[in-house]
């Protein structure tokens, strides 16, 4: 699954919004309104951990 993939699933499900996006170093971070993380992770394929 692809950070855009992920932020599509996020935004249809009408469960929690994202709150802030931000780029660090070799990750992108989600965060949303029940305060839950989200970091995508680049590495040869997309990594999900949160």
């Amino acid at each position: 699954m692809t950070y855009e993939e992920v932020l599509e699933k996020i935004k249809s499900s009408g469960k929690v919004t994202i709150t802030e996006t931000k780029a660090v170093q070799h990750a992108q971070v989600i965060k949303l309104s029940n305060g839950g993380i989200i970091n995508c992770y680049k590495y040869r394929e997309d990594y999900f951990s949160g």
